[in-house]
């Protein structure tokens, strides 16, 4: 059995035969899985994305706990989609960066300007939507 939201903002259960749920929801929420993270390519330049972390948001776990919801990111757009994805359900984001000096990092990614603009989104990142909610936690792997 799976909780989802159902269109009164409530919770209804759907079963695994219900065709109106997608049969990727049902994997999720049928399988035991607690943690979710988006990766693959940019996450950020999935359209939909918002969507897809609400959608993700709203599922819960066989002990009807929100799913632990994260993304892996080169950064680059997060300036612009931190508070967005947190107030969709975000919990954590991780950012991949190629060097820790701008330099170094502009010549490996190519694009001028990319240091201050992915230590821009974390910032972002770091605010949090609005001052009374909770920031995303974010780490930042070399």
């Amino acid at each position: 059995m799976c909780l989802l939201p159902d269109r009164r903002g409530g919770r209804s259960v759907s079963g695994t035969r219900d065709r109106r749920v997608p049969a990727a929801d049902q994997a999720i929420c049928g399988s035991g899985i607690t943690k979710v993270r988006l990766t693959g390519g940019e996450p950020l330049l999935r359209r939909g994305l918002v969507e897809l972390v609400e959608r993700l948001a709203a599922m819960r776990t066989f002990e009807h706990e929100p799913l632990d919801l994260a993304l892996t990111t080169n950064g680059h757009l997060l300036d612009k989609l931190a508070a967005p994805l947190k107030a969709a359900g975000l919990n954590r984001v991780t950012v991949s960066m190629d060097a820790v000096d701008a330099p170094t990092f502009e010549r490996i990614t190519r694009v001028p300007g990319s240091f201050e603009k992915v230590l821009g989104g974390i910032r972002a990142a770091k605010r949090g939507p609005d001052t009374n909610q909770d920031q995303l936690r974010t780490d930042a792997r070399l």
